[in-house]
């Protein structure tokens, strides 16, 4: 508790950089009543999978303040199922209005991680909301670049290129070594479907690193999100098949209990390409 920072937006940021449940746990215990304890415990929920509970947390807020409104969106809503997803956007707005009000830090690390886990049908927003944070002049911190490289991975998969990709990895390959742990996470998911196109073997490790740092902070959203993609690019691999499934038994296992059908959806839809593969028709 005495590492925590006074301010609760800056106490918030940190906990994020750091992937940090406990921490998050800890800022909800001492901002308790106020509207960063919801937000703090809603977001450990929702990094656990517990969609649904992160959903009836922030939903009685009548008037919720852009940070909820940032999580509602960007972390609870890409992957909840149909009804959870209509009441979590229930207020949000279709303006996003939020964007013009949220801590930047924050915004652009809930952001990116949007354009992370989302599905395709989403990139078009991720994309308008990444450039709209990005049009908002700030210092180029580490949850800026991180935002600067999802804005240019949603591009490359709304254009269907690789050649912003390319550009991404010599930049990445100057800031990773430094970047605090939930942007190397990210950063790692981002990059690693454009690396598939260019080089398996560095996609492989993209996808391997989120999966490992996310594990380790107990972060199963991001695990299952890397193991997913891990999964559906190894089996397309000659001699990696095995592997692949490996992977995607594994997100198997973290989904059973979880509130994201559309990872379990995308996760068997991979098992089922590789059981085909192998002839278990």
């Amino acid at each position: 508790m005495p590492r925590l920072d006074p301010d609760g937006g800056r106490a918030l940021a940190a906990a994020l950089h750091t992937l940090d449940l406990p921490m998050l746990d800890a800022l909800a215990r001492r901002e308790r009543g106020a509207e960063t304890s919801r937000v703090a415990r809603a977001l450990t929920l929702a990094f656990r999978l517990e969609i649904d509970a992160a959903t009836m947390l922030l939903e009685p807020l009548a008037e919720r303040g852009p940070t909820a409104h940032a999580v509602s969106a960007c972390v609870l809503a890409p992957r909840a199922r149909v009804a959870t997803r209509a009441r979590i956007l229930r207020g949000v707005g279709e303006a996003n209005a939020w964007l013009d009000s949220v801590e930047l830090e924050i915004g652009a690390l809930l952001v990116a991680a949007q354009a992370a886990v989302c599905g395709p049908e989403e990139v078009p927003l991720a994309l308008s909301r990444a450039e709209r944070l990005l049009a908002r002049d700030a210092p180029r911190t580490s949850a800026r670049i991180t935002l600067e490289l999802a804005h240019r991975a949603l591009l490359s998969r709304s254009r269907g290129t690789i050649e912003e990709g390319k550009r991404q990895f010599e930049e990445l390959a100057e800031t990773d070594a430094s970047a605090p742990p939930l942007s190397i996470v990210l950063r790692s998911l981002l990059l690693g479907p454009l690396a598939f196109r260019m080089d398996d073997h560095v996609a492989r490790a993209c996808f391997e690193r989120a999966a490992q740092l996310a594990a380790d902070a107990g972060v199963t959203l991001l695990e299952a999100r890397a193991l997913a993609a891990l999964g559906g690019m190894l089996i397309e691999v000659p001699g990696r098949l095995s592997q692949g499934l490996a992977a995607l038994e594994r997100v198997t296992t973290l989904l059973r209990d979880a509130d994201a059908p559309s990872l379990e959806h995308l996760a068997a839809h991979n098992r089922g390409v590789a059981y085909v593969v192998e002839g278990r028709f």
